[in-house]
């Protein structure tokens, strides 16, 4: 499943391409700055125009709390589901966004934060207590569909843990009979060793130790691989080389 992702609770826009077990980069993307009242239709024209993109399959907003005068989660739930955004993405777990969830059917990336990966890394019952607190109170009415641990740790000293907290979430999940969510982790882009042309994309040296671990587990468990990517920047550091079709996903 190729997936875009869009950020509205920030001032730069975040998008992640979800595939599965290679480098796919088929999306499309229109880049977007949305105000803080996120006006209506600005959004509706946007969010529309990309499910209406060619290859843009399911379209997903990720969901910031970095800010303030932020509308309300009830608010923001209600906006999804009237541009019909069929998934959501949230880098932490927030109980008041996770109430306005109930009963919404809108798929959700629920992240583990990246100061919690250590802890889940050594501890199973850490990993048990995780679960038990942000998504079992959930499970009947909210639609978890990936947990994601931690957000651009690859490459970086925390990405030691990835694995290990993958690993020990998963194990819980399994255990309460959760195991159709998905565990994943979300890469930075510097995780890529290169990245242009998309044909010839690799990961650096400095993952391949880890980068190995988890798609070992992907590959037997099931579930995509995250990152997030910027091709703007790419073209914008050098047009000459660089074409606007790579950054649009064309």
């Amino acid at each position: 499943m190729d997936s875009t992702w869009i950020n509205i609770g920030y001032l730069t826009v975040a998008m992640v391409i979800i595939f599965h077990h290679q480098l796919s980069l088929t999306s499309k993307f229109t880049s977007l700055r949305l105000p803080k009242s996120l006006q209506d239709n600005l959004q509706k024209v946007t969010i529309l125009d990309l499910m209406q993109m060619e290859g843009a399959r399911h379209v997903g907003v990720c969901y910031g709390t970095v800010g303030d005068n932020l509308p309300s989660p009830l608010d923001v739930i209600n906006l999804y589901k009237k541009n019909e955004i069929e998934m959501l993405r949230l880098y932490e777990p927030s109980p008041p966004i996770l109430e306005a969830l109930r009963g919404s059917k809108i798929l959700v990336s629920l992240g583990i934060k990246n100061q919690d990966l250590a802890n889940l890394a050594s501890s199973q019952d850490a990993a048990n207590e995780w679960v038990q607190t942000n998504v079992v109170p959930y499970k009947e009415d909210v639609s978890f569909s990936w947990i994601t641990a931690g957000n651009e740790v690859i490459p970086g000293p925390l990405s030691q843990y990835v694995p290990g907290a993958m690993n020990n979430i998963y194990n819980t999940l399994v255990a309460i009979g959760l195991d159709r969510i998905n565990v994943t982790t979300v890469l930075a882009a510097t995780a890529l060793g290169t990245s242009y042309p998309p044909s010839a994309g690799a990961f650096s040296s400095e993952v391949i130790d880890v980068m190995t671990q988890v798609s070992t587990f992907l590959h037997h468990y099931g579930g995509p691989l995250m990152i997030d990517v910027y091709p703007y920047f790419a073209y914008a550091n050098n047009p000459t080389n660089i074409s606007l079709d790579y950054a649009l996903f064309n």
